[in-house]
């Protein structure tokens, strides 16, 4: 074990004992939260076990709340210790008194992401005098890896990588559902919503882009693992309940693709990605049913004003893949050319200028550091790309430890499919094109929205990396000796 519960115990009386004392003088409710996660983490020392089951059951609800509920859910708790960040340290604290460290680095792409994290913290740790809490925020975007650490350390064995599939099936009829009262609920009646007590956001904040990337894993999944004819359901059910869900799942593509056009794209790459690994195999009834329902609401073209700067309609979705060449309204070009700019400007400064090394920084503003601020509030604090916002804040070494760690994850992911064809299996074979696919997603939706530097977008982006490292190596341990074997035989 790589810490003993006694021993645990005693290295968070020493650190957190003080802090806690600090804090009741400085921040008092902070201090109140700390206590309770410092009486959790000595009931972890006793009921490791059965706590640590509870803690999977946690973090599978913070999913779900970040999924259904968006923005809103990340602002539950108080500042500066939220949901996400409360389990974070629940979930290390059960990595720590496992014992599963040591085995999660025996990967290659934990161990490739170690100077990842190391460069962040080193471009973090000494900017919080400056910056305090924002250089934290900030940082989230390397230290929400550990997240996939978690993940990966406790998805150790195929039936719990099979279960999770299970349930993820399961809630995708909720979630299909679920999206339209979301949309209609936050443009039309947000008004009438509780607010949160401490931050005032509303109880339902959804953005588009976050859901088209959901809805892109969803399509990948349906499209991969279609509803199966179990003995007590008849083919009737199990066919109206495939198509039940592909018409829902278009009613959802409208609205987002409508809305946005950094979502539209992450739901026509996740399904290129799925069609190149799968090509003219099994694509007869999502071409049927998307070119009956094209056909159909061409012709119609129904409109759907909900208030906001854009109409719901099918041919505003024309309108939107049009625009990434050339917007056809002066917004939508003018919005286009703001973002171009401010990734012209960052690549200047840091492949051609002073910001090489060592970017700008977590911590610091960057929409007032480079000139490109808005009227917002709260004010925006990063430029509408991911990868972007790395470079300016890391310099080309975090770029580039960023892009060789996100090359490796697609690399096992692809040789993982290739493994599970060869040895016939259709469970990691569906899987792993699943996690590719949607990991597609968040990664295009990345390039157009603050994404990956929230709760909602980043923890599901890094709880899905860690279940494909899990998924990954669960599969090369176990299909690996049946290749072999087979090799052998021919």
């Amino acid at each position: 074990m790589f810490l003993t519960n006694k021993s645990l115990s005693v290295i968070l009386c020493l650190f957190l004992g003080p802090l806690i004392a600090a804090l009741v003088i400085i921040q008092p409710l902070v201090a109140v939260v700390c206590v309770a996660l410092f009486f959790m983490s000595t009931l972890w020392s006793l009921y490791s076990l059965r706590l640590s089951m509870f803690l999977g059951y946690v973090f599978l609800g913070c999913l779900i709340g970040y999924a259904f509920l968006g923005k809103s859910f990340a602002y539950f708790g108080y500042p500066p210790i939220y949901i996400g960040e409360a389990f974070l340290f629940l979930g290390s604290l059960a990595l720590l008194s496992s014992g599963r460290l040591k085995h999660a680095f025996r990967n290659s792409i934990t161990r490739l992401a170690i100077p990842f994290v190391i460069w962040g913290a080193i471009r973090t740790l000494p900017n919080l005098g400056v910056y305090g809490i924002d250089a934290l925020r900030d940082g989230v975007i390397w230290a929400y890896f550990l997240f996939a650490l978690i993940v990966f350390a406790f998805l150790d064995h195929k039936d719990t990588i099979s279960k999770v599939v299970v349930l993820y099936n399961r809630l995708i009829p909720w979630y299909l559902a679920w999206i339209p009262f979301a949309y209609l609920i936050g443009q039309f009646w947000s008004h009438l919503l509780p607010v949160l007590p401490v931050s005032q956001v509303p109880l339902l904040t959804i953005k588009p882009g976050d859901v088209a990337v959901h809805l892109a894993g969803v399509g990948a999944f349906l499209f991969l693992h279609p509803v199966e004819v179990a003995p007590s359901r008849s083919l009737l059910r199990a066919w109206l309940s495939n198509w039940a869900r592909w018409a829902l799942w278009i009613g959802g593509f409208i609205v987002s693709g409508s809305l946005t056009r950094g979502g539209l794209l992450s739901i026509l790459s996740a399904f290129v990605v799925v069609f190149v690994m799968r090509p003219l195999s099994g694509w007869g009834k999502m071409l049927i049913l998307l070119m009956t329902a094209s056909v159909v609401l061409l012709i119609l073209d129904p409109r759907v004003d909900i208030g906001d700067r854009r109409i719901v309609s099918p041919q505003q979705i024309v309108e939107n893949f049009r625009s990434i060449a050339r917007s056809p309204s002066f917004e939508m070009e003018a919005t286009r050319q703001w973002r171009l700019e401010w990734w012209k400007d960052i690549v200047d400064y840091t492949l051609f200028g002073k910001y090489f090394w060592m970017g700008k920084g977590y911590g610091i503003n960057l929409a007032d550091s480079d000139g490109y601020q808005v009227v917002f509030y709260p004010p925006l604090r990063s430029p509408h790309n991911g990868h972007l916002n790395i470079l300016a804040r890391s310099g080309v070494p975090g770029l580039v430890t960023w892009v060789l760690l996100q090359f490796l994850f697609v690399w096992k992911l692809v040789g993982a499919y290739s493994l599970a064809l060869r040895s016939n299996e259709p469970f990691w074979e569906r899987t792993s094109l699943w996690i590719l696919a949607y990991w597609t997603a968040f990664m295009v939706n990345s390039c157009f929205d603050v994404f990956l530097e929230g709760p909602q977008g980043g923890v599901w982006f890094w709880a899905l990396f860690g279940f494909g490292i899990a998924a990954t190596e669960c599969q090369r341990t176990k299909a690996l000796p049946l290749v072999r074997a087979t090799s052998r035989r021919s």
